[in-house]
């Protein structure tokens, strides 16, 4: 005998079957269940409010990515003359076109057109427009309100996908949050917020039935996704994964010889329409089948070149000029392979070690079109650390989906669930809370040593607005600049005066040899007659780590000339008859340098003191300036007394102010290095896990027996 019961479907929620086991049971829609105990609404109020201001408050930053001006210079051209920017705009010397038996490694869907010039699909064409658009009209603080605003959109879609699925506001909170902490580091405005936002939508949209208005929507925001990002590519996936559920379901159905489900047939009618469409949605776009081709390029270039999964231990064992390129780029490594990992990445670990039990819950309950998507965006996020954003937004959800599937016949309703509701909702919320306050308060990110802070407008430290100032106030006339490939486009970008550049940060807009070579020489393993041959006498490095070599060179050389500096650009002048002014009035020198001036200007480039006086004295600590550098750790110091990478610092500039005396053989220099000892051990009291400072603080020893 079969004891009937009711079960809510996708397609009938009223439908009666029987309880036979079938592995045709639609993708799950639950209605939602009894609102529970008026404290459980308060709390779950409470957690939902938290949450959603905690991962907003983590997208409110003034702006700071090194791709934004090359964005906005090309929206700029597109408002300005219709024209998209699709070739080598904006890099000097252009590349020469290809001759008999030479040809330029291009980046993937690259080419030369008839008259010689390098063209490439411009996946980001909209997001341009639509970036330059708003800071022409509305000004910076609305530019960088717009990262905030797109990761609302996200939220809402996932709590829309969630909630059509009968989860319960706790759980959605505890999907946002997650969502929030595993991808916060992507919440910067680029085009690919844009295409988050996109695919997000789509999750919602496929969660239901497919009507007519819906199918029509689905295809609206594609051809949206198609134009801002190449992400485009995943949610044909999913369009693909749906349809391939709705079929089986369909096949199997008749297989078993049951009756024939109309609304079940006009669901796979719609789903593969959609995912034929998708496809030639793809080509609607201004570079046509060239876009439909550039993501499955450029996967193929990325694989064929060893590009992703790299780690910065990988590429610093290989040779110079081994390495592609492409492969420096940090968000190409493996999502463990940057160390120290960041909170993103713990958080991240914490996403794959579930994404196997919500795995088998998504299969044991036959939800293949989710437990698709969960294996593509989990496998696409292990593949390169710019993945990791969007499977935390499409598989969070789906932790919460399963969550649902798994606990709604496990756990009884009455006083057990709504003391384990009770129980939960408040931890939550105050996670949600930690959170919010940390991020306002820019502790979370201090803590990190991350560039990001909680405003709005522009990142007056990690872009170079007070460099292009001066480059404008003091350069005669237009000029192409040499700079280093992190802070290319800003440069061009920001700067009247600098024309172009040897690389930007869009790689697909020059030659593969062109971005190796600029490489070497920012690592100082290239030549300066580089910068000659380019037609150069200018140039501005940003001080870190892959362009020590060049400002090293810089520095040394008797035709160049420091000129200006601030927290953490340089910039040189050629001695030449056209700079002679230039220099006599405005030349850098170690013994001339005001360090007091310097520290005041950096303090007003960043609301945070510590973090201000940390980026101008890693800045002089490059230039091996110890003596001034040591003043800028003692004012950062002076914030935060428990900073222990400012005890290490502080006690490197004195070891090595002390080392020089001794080996004079001047006795002040033991009392140098007796305080040096003292700065080592007070960094491994607050952190005794350091190596560096147990090693400098042994060399001490050593010295000083």
């Amino acid at each position: 005998m079969h004891d009937e019961i009711r079960v809510p479907t996708r397609y009938n929620p009223s439908m009666t079957i029987h309880r036979t086991p079938s592995p045709q049971t639609p993708t799950m829609q639950h209605a939602p269940g009894p609102r529970g105990t008026l404290a459980v609404r308060l709390a779950a109020a409470a957690t939902v409010v938290a949450s959603f201001a905690a991962v907003i408050c983590l997208a409110v930053r003034p702006i700071s990515s090194n791709d934004i001006g090359y964005h906005l210079a090309y929206g700029d051209v597109f408002l300005d003359t219709g024209r998209i920017v699709d070739d080598d705009s904006f890099i000097h010397p252009r590349a020469e076109p290809p001759t008999d038996g030479d040809r330029p490694a291009l980046a993937p869907g690259g080419w030369f057109d008839d008259t010689g010039r390098l063209r490439f699909p411009n996946a980001n064409w909209l997001s341009q427009v639509i970036f330059s658009a708003v800071l022409r009209w509305m000004g910076w603080n609305a530019l960088s309100m717009l990262a905030p605003l797109l990761v609302a959109v996200i939220l809402l879609a996932q709590a829309g996908a969630m909630r059509r699925l009968g989860v319960g506001w706790g759980w959605v909170a505890f999907a946002w949050l997650g969502t929030g902490l595993v991808a916060y580091e992507r919440f910067v405005l680029r085009p690919e917020l844009l295409g988050y936002a996109c695919m997000a939508i789509h999750l919602w949209l496929l969660c239901g039935e497919m009507t007519r208005r819906r199918l029509a929507l689905v295809l609206l925001v594609q051809l949206i996704a198609v134009n801002v990002h190449s992400y485009w590519v995943m949610n044909v996936f999913m369009f693909g994964a749906f349809a391939g559920e709705a079929w089986l379901r369909l096949l199997w159905n008749r297989h078993k010889g049951r009756a024939w489900d109309a609304a079940l047939a006009a669901r796979v009618n719609r789903l593969t329409l959609l995912f034929v469409l998708a496809g030639v949605l793809s080509a609607v776009h201004p570079a046509g089948i060239r876009n439909s081709a550039m993501p499955l390029r450029t996967l193929a270039f990325l694989n064929a070149n060893d590009i992703t999964g790299q780690t910065m231990e990988s590429t610093r064992g290989k040779a110079a000029g081994q390495v592609h390129p492409w492969a420096l780029i940090g968000e190409f490594y493996s999502p463990l392979g940057a160390k120290p990992w960041t909170p993103a990445i713990w958080c991240y670990i914490g996403l794959l070690a579930g994404a196997l039990p919500v795995a088998a819950v998504l299969a044991w309950k036959r939800q293949w079109a989710l437990l698709a998507m969960l294996g593509a965006f989990m496998a696409a996020s292990w593949s390169m650390r710019r993945n990791i954003a969007p499977a935390a937004i499409m598989c969070l959800p789906l932790w919460a989906i399963a969550a649902k599937l798994a606990l709604d016949g496990s756990l009884p309703r009455g006083r057990l669930r709504t003391g384990f509701t009770i129980a939960a909702l408040p931890a939550l919320a105050l996670a949600a809370g930690v959170l919010l306050a940390t991020v306002t308060t820019n502790r979370f990110y201090e803590a990190s040593r991350l560039e990001w802070r909680f405003g709005a407008g522009k990142c007056l430290f990690n872009l170079p607005i007070s460099t292009c100032e001066w480059l404008d106030a003091h350069l005669d006339a237009d000029v192409p600049v040499f700079v280093d490939y992190t802070g290319s486009s800003n440069i061009m970008y920001f700067s009247k005066r600098a024309l172009a550049a040897p690389v930007l940060t869009n790689t697909w807009s020059m030659t593969v040899d062109r971005m190796r070579q600029a490489v070497l020489l920012c690592g100082g393993k290239g030549s300066l007659d580089s910068l000659r041959e380019w037609d150069m006498d200018v140039a501005v490095i940003q001080l870190w780590p892959p362009a020590f070599g060049i400002n090293r060179l810089l520095d040394q050389s008797p035709d160049w000339a420091m000129v200006f500096m601030d927290c953490w650009f340089v910039v040189y002048a050629r001695r030449t008859p056209q700079h002679e002014n230039l220099i006599r009035a405005n030349e850098i020198t170690r013994a001339g340098f005001d360090v007091q001036a310097f520290a005041e200007a950096c303090r007003r480039s960043d609301p945070s003191a510590a973090m201000a006086y940390r980026m101008g004295a890693m800045t002089l600590h490059s230039m091996e300036w110890f003596e001034h550098s040591e003043v800028l750790w003692r004012l950062c110091l002076d914030q935060r007394p428990d900073f222990d990478e400012a005890w290490l610092n502080l006690g490197v500039c004195i070891a090595q102010r002390g080392e020089d005396l001794l080996t004079r053989g001047a006795p002040s220099g033991r009392d140098l290095m007796l305080e040096a000892g003292k700065c080592f051990e007070r960094c491994l009291e607050l952190d005794p896990a350091n190596d560096g400072a147990r090693k400098n603080l042994n060399r001490v020893r050593q010295i000083l027996r």
